[in-house]
């Protein structure tokens, strides 16, 4: 399922835009994630600056893994490096409103930011919500039960 976040507020407001966006994510995710849940975080930035923010967000108990590459897009050009961490953890216990915050902030130049993806995934409930930016966020998964009740309660904010 593909959400609206904040597409309907123009970017020129754009303090409004990220606080609706962070609302409307925040929402979905605490819908889908309970804060029993086991899971992980799979974040992928292109900025070698992003690192002291992305790091800072990871808990320090959790076990985090870090992998460098060169072709994000796999097309044969290196000219997309990144950086990935995974971490498994907890989603809930991570600061997603900041996280949220931050990936909203990026494409409205806004500062800080993060440039990147970032992908929650709830073990315990088959699932993976993904902020892509301000405008919206996708959540997938195999339990139909539990995407029906996300389905008919945020029925509002999904994009046909």
């Amino acid at each position: 399922m593909r959400f609206e976040l904040a597409a309907d507020i123009p970017s020129e407001t754009a303090d409004e835009r990220v606080r609706q966006a962070v609302e409307r994510a925040s929402t979905i995710f605490e819908a889908a994630f309970t804060p029993k849940d086991e899971g992980f975080l799979s974040f992928t930035r292109w900025r070698d600056a992003d690192d002291p923010f992305v790091l800072p967000l990871l808990p320090p108990e959790s076990e985090t893994t870090r992998i460098e590459g060169e072709d994000f897009y796999e097309q044969g050009e290196p000219d997309t490096p990144h950086g990935t961490y995974t971490a498994a953890l907890r989603p809930r216990s991570l600061d997603y409103r900041l996280i949220f915050a931050l990936i909203a902030s990026s494409e409205l130049d806004r500062s800080p930011s993060i440039g990147g993806r970032a992908y929650l995934l709830n073990a315990s409930t088959p699932l993976i919500f993904h902020m892509y930016d301000d405008r919206g966020a996708m959540l997938v998964g195999s339990n139909e039960n539990a995407l029906a009740e996300l389905r008919t309660g945020f029925a509002d904010w999904i994009i046909p």
